[in-house]
């Protein structure tokens, strides 16, 4: 199907038909490594019926009506050329005159400030930089440009000259060649860059991050350049002059190419007063340098490049006592949006300056030059979109200065940066259709898996819940179950603002609940959180929820997983340190008592994800496993999972608390943090689950690594990675204890290791990385079978086994097979060209010179949910894609169950799923006995959306269509028990002619939580016999149980209860 969204995704993968070594330059930024295809080369990339044209319709968007330039609806080759030729022209003769140097003052810095006068800028303070021109004094002009040029990929704007030098551009900062004499330095000799850099203090390296630092590292080496030296995660070369360059990928918290200033310095406590509170330059997080080195990396914005220094320890001299006019990296020129309030500003805080034509010079502590300068007009507009990294909380949120640098850091902005004025509107929810007796439709945003999905006909409708599915927000995790005991399923979900409308990662969460008052009706109500830090409004980044009534009051307690504000192993000054939340319901359902502290589970240092219930020693109370993550390097928190057992005290559960048995020989092997790279590993989900059916329950835990850099102090890079068990042997012994089990066919482990000599990973063993695990008796044999997923791509994160799904069938004993393809799975381990084909979508046109093409990637599955959506006696799948991508449109994948335990995928035409999702729950909202689906947006968490559309969670109402609605059903929740003694058991429904088997948990799948219920397809049967195996070993059976009603069975007496519920929405 042809899209018209296609626009955009062309304009995003192409940026333009001009070759990259002689684009237009940008304001910020470029995403171009300098190699390039000609016009005419991109121009054919279009013409796809190879007729000399371009239409809209093969290139839709702003940049065909400019480039059509007598409007008769099509583009010639020579249109194009023309069009950029003149966008170079005017681009070149506006740069020309803004980028003239500023005349020649003193030679003679003033004295450097050794501390500020003031503590901080007060409001309106700081120079407000608006971008940076980098000066090297070099002594053979034309080498070093061409180096800079050929070799690195900046633009040039001004061309050698032997008396003006030369000037460059890139990533939105400029770099001036000036002209000194003196001796070419002897480059041969100059050693290891390292020791050069540490020599003395003052400006000494250049430090540019790019998106492709190994195109970067070849393109050298074809201009004639010796091949970078490798470092553990950067390389480095010597320019024609002798000084360092430093090539690095973009650290995950950047969102762009940066020209980066870099420097040693003498003392930074002085270094970080001048720049971040004499200056005011916005602060970025420092960075904690690995071993040997064990010292911090400070950062501080310059408009779209950055400054950034560290104290080496020992005695070094001032590299600017050489002089202005020696060779080298010599001052850096600041160019703000009014030289006039810089005076001033200066002048205010005492800083001793010297007047230059239309300039001031003044020095850091380590006497290095800084000339501050009137920015071009033209400039100082470009500054409100250049992108970066939000600055961190060091910076002064009163200053105008940081509120343009937030500004500068929204996607959106980049992308309108990189692309042109491209703005998306905000989005309004919108109804589609409404029928009689049904749920209004949402009218889904325009593409491909849209119009797959429209019209009638298909087995799911996206609708429209007002209050709920409107909500643009991001959706950290939700929990599905009755909270006011009225029949209908009510919604738990927790939310943080959008990043990019000034939201922050780690602020602004929310706990929202949504009451169902039938018919797909739902209002939000609050509750109230007594005696806690925390409130539904600010709740304190609160992840993922889970119910369950802990205490036996007959009201359902919220249990929520919280991450730590901590990077690098080092907690937020700020950091309440909250984590995890217990919340008991305070006599009413609405009203909770916050016991986290007391009862011992908060686990505040840690990135906590996914929790897991159950009662694993059998004492009659729950008990809780945490899965814990580590991405980048502790970003969120350190990944110590936990396994907490309830020690009671006395009758009432809040006379107990909980002690965590990870780490000890309980259950070795499993949980505990050590710091230890051959011994730790990161986890986001665990399950506690029956997988032997001796009555006990098991864990399961799956672990991945997240990020590629094996140097920072916390990288989980080097953990070990794959499935790992550990049976409970309280069925076995009568006491508490879990062995770890290897070698069942499911249990696997390998890891990476960083080779320092050929700096790169090497696979250890064999085993997926798949953190998200679900669970499921997919061939009804009584035996729970086991699905992993999860990414698969290099450039997100190492593997040592790159898949996207891996099936285990449940053999027994604790014994498994894999069964990916046997299952009809197999397709999960398709790249995004295979699914494309299969959803005959069209395909995102390559980019030129790029590692991997878009179609090339796998899908990032992220969650994995089971459910009987046609109501046939067979388990479904739907699996989740997470993916946020310009050039690609994620949605959610459907497979049906043959009716033998295998799989087949279906089209969005029949499925109707028409969005993909971090998460989801199925769950029968409007009790007419199908299940729907419920699926969590969260794009910040996995890439960058370009609407506001994305944000939107989306209900799926279940239509019936596909065979459902011909089909019969059984839903059961259960009473007379404790939840301890509930989760866990087995519920069997039989019949001459079917056998199938649902057990009853509180966490289904990752990020999500459901009832303690169990849902059955029936198929043509109208009753069946029911048999429920308690933990406990008691079995409590129902004879001849009549279809197509949700009945309550209560395990004490025995007694079946209609379920009083409002009527279902059919």
């Amino acid at each position: 199907m042809k899209a018209p969204v296609f626009a955009v995704v062309i304009l995003l993968t192409i940026p333009s038909l001009i070759p990259a070594q002689t684009r237009p330059a940008r304001s910020g930024p470029s995403r171009s490594t300098g190699c390039g295809t000609g016009i005419a080369e991109r121009f054919a990339q279009f013409d796809r019926n190879n007729d000399g044209k371009i239409t809209a319709e093969e290139f839709p968007g702003p940049l065909f009506q400019q480039m059509d330039m007598d409007k008769d609806g099509s583009v010639t080759v020579e249109e194009a050329r023309n069009y950029y030729g003149q966008r170079r022209a005017a681009r070149g003769a506006e740069e020309a005159a803004s980028g003239a140097r500023a005349a020649e003052t003193s030679t003679t810095p003033p004295v450097a400030l050794e501390q500020p006068r003031s503590a901080s800028p007060q409001a309106g303070g700081g120079l407000q930089v608006v971008d940076a021109v980098f000066e090297a004094c070099v002594t053979d002009v034309e080498a070093c440009a061409r180096f800079y040029r050929d070799g690195i990929g900046m633009r040039e704007i001004e061309p050698p000259d032997a008396a003006r030098g030369a000037l460059l551009e890139w990533a939105g900062c400029q770099l001036r060649l000036r002209k000194v004499a003196g001796p070419k330095p002897a480059t041969a000799s100059l050693g290891n860059p390292m020791r050069k850099m540490l020599a003395s203090n003052g400006f000494r390296w250049f430090s540019l991050w790019f998106d492709d630092p190994a195109a970067i590292g070849e393109r050298l080496v074809k201009a004639g350049y010796p091949a970078p030296q490798q470092g553990r995660n950067v390389s480095m070369t010597f320019d024609p002059e002798g000084n360092v360059v430093e090539i690095m990928g973009i650290p995950r918290e950047a969102s762009g190419e940066t020209f980066t200033w870099g420097m040693a310095v003498s003392d930074e406590a002085a270094a970080r007063r001048f720049y971040g509170e004499t200056l005011g330059l916005p602060e970025f997080d420092p960075w904690n340098l690995p071993p040997p080195f064990n010292m911090k990396m400070y950062l501080f914005a310059t408009g779209a490049g950055r400054v950034k220094f560290s104290q080496p320890s020992g005695q070094r001299p001032r590299e600017a006592s050489l002089g202005p006019d020696a060779p080298g990296l010599r001052s850096v020129t600041l160019r703000v949006a009014d030289l006039n309030a810089a005076r001033t500003h200066l002048a205010e805080r005492g800083v001793p300056f010297e007047e230059g034509k239309e300039r001031l010079l003044v020095a850091d502590p380590d006497g290095n030059r800084i000339c501050i300068a009137q920015a071009p007009a033209r400039a100082d507009q470009a500054a409100n979109q250049a992108p970066g990294v939000s600055p961190s909380r060091n910076a002064s949120p009163k200053s105008p200065m940081d509120v343009d640098a937030r500004k500068r850091l929204r996607p959106l902005d980049r992308i309108r940066q990189q692309y042109g004025d491209f703005e998306p509107a905000p989005h309004t929810e919108e109804i589609a259709e409404q029928r009689p007796g049904e749920p209004p439709l949402k009218k889904m945003p325009d593409g491909d898996p849209a119009r797959d999905a429209a019209g009638r006909g298909q087995l799911f409708e996206s609708i429209v819940i007002e209050g709920f599915t409107g909500i643009q927000e991001g959706m950290n995790g939700l929990a599905i179950a009755d909270l006011n005991k009225d029949g209908l399923s009510d919604i738990v979900a927790t939310y943080s603002a959008v990043r990019g409308t000034g939201g922050r990662w780690g602020s602004g969460e929310k706990l929202r609940v949504f009451v169902n008052e039938g018919g797909f009706r739902f209002r939000p109500h609050t509750v109230r959180i007594l005696e806690s830090k925390v409130t539904p409004e600010s709740f304190g980044r609160g992840q993922v929820p889970q119910l369950a009534d802990f205490n036996g009051d007959g009201f359902l307690d919220l249990f929520v997983t919280r991450h730590a504000q901590m990077s690098g192993g080092v907690s937020n000054p700020n950091d309440q340190k909250i984590g995890n939340g217990l919340y008991l319901s305070d006599g009413v359902w609405d009203r909770l008592r916050d016991v986290s502290a007391r009862m011992g589970i908060q686990n505040e240092k840690a990135y906590n994800r996914q929790p897991c219930f159950g009662d694993v020693n059998r004492d009659g109370w729950l008990d809780i496993a945490v899965g814990c993550d580590n991405i980048k390097d502790a970003y969120g928190g350190v990944p110590h999972s936990r396994l907490y057992v309830f020690q009671p005290n006395g009758a009432q559960f809040a006379e107990g608390l909980f002690q965590d048995i990870g780490g000890t020989d309980l259950v070795p092997d499993f949980g505990g943090f050590y710091h230890d790279r051959s011994k730790d590993k990161a986890g986001p989900d665990v399950n506690l689950r029956d997988l032997d059916n001796d009555g006990d329950l098991d864990l399961i835990q799956s672990c991945h690594c997240d990020v590629l850099d094996p140097t920072s102090p916390y990288s989980p890079a080097e953990y070990r990675q794959g499935v790992f068990c550990w049976k409970n042997l309280r069925a076995e012994t009568g006491t508490l204890r879990f062995e770890k089990i290897t070698g069942n066919g499911l249990a696997c482990e390998a890891r990476l290791k960083w080779n320092r000599a050929t700096q790169d990973y090497e696979a250890v063993g064999k085993a997926p990385g798949l953190p998200y695990v679900s669970f499921a008796d997919v061939d009804n044999d009584g035996l729970q079978d086991v699905l992993a997923v999860g990414p698969a791509s290099p450039g997100w994160a190492p593997r040592a086994e790159y898949v996207s799904g891996r099936f285990w069938r449940n053999k027994g004993g604790f014994l498994f097979e894999e069964a990916t393809e046997a299952a009809g799975l197999s397709a999960l381990n398709g790249v995004y060209h295979d699914w494309l084909k299969f959803f005959d979508a069209p395909i995102p046109l390559g980019r030129p010179g790029a590692p991997m093409q878009p179609a090339e990637r796998h899908p990032y599955f992220a969650d994995a949910v089971f459910g009987d959506f046609d109501n046939d006696g067979w388990q479904d799948l739907v699996v989740l894609d997470r993916h946020e991508s310009p050039n690609l449109e994620a949605r959610a994948i459907l497979f049906m169950n043959r009716g033998n335990g295998a799989f087949e995928p279906k089209p969005t035409t029949f499925s109707g799923l028409d969005a993909g999702g971090i998460s989801g729950e199925a769950t029968d909202l409007n009790n007419d006995g199908r299940l729907d689906l419920v699926i969590a947006s969260d794009p910040d968490n996995s890439g960058l959306a370009l609407s506001l559309a994305r944000y939107e969670s989306r209900v799926y109402w279940n239509t019936g269509l596909q065979g459902a609605r011909e089909n019969h059903w059984l839903r059961l929740r259960f009473s007379g028990v404790k939840d301890a003694d509930l989760i866990g058991a087995r519920v069997e429904a039989v019949a001459p002619a079917m056998k199938q088997y649902r057990w009853i948990h509180a966490s289904h799948s990752y990020k999500s939580g459901g009832a303690l219920e169990a849902h059955f397809g029936l198929g043509k049967l109208t009753a069946i016999d029911i048999a429920v195996a308690l933990p406990n070993g008691a079995s409590v059976k129902f004879s001849g149980v009549s279809a197509d009603r949700f009945l309550d069975l209560n395990l004490a007496n025995k007694r079946i209860e209609t379920v009083p519920a409002q009527e279902a929405t059919q």
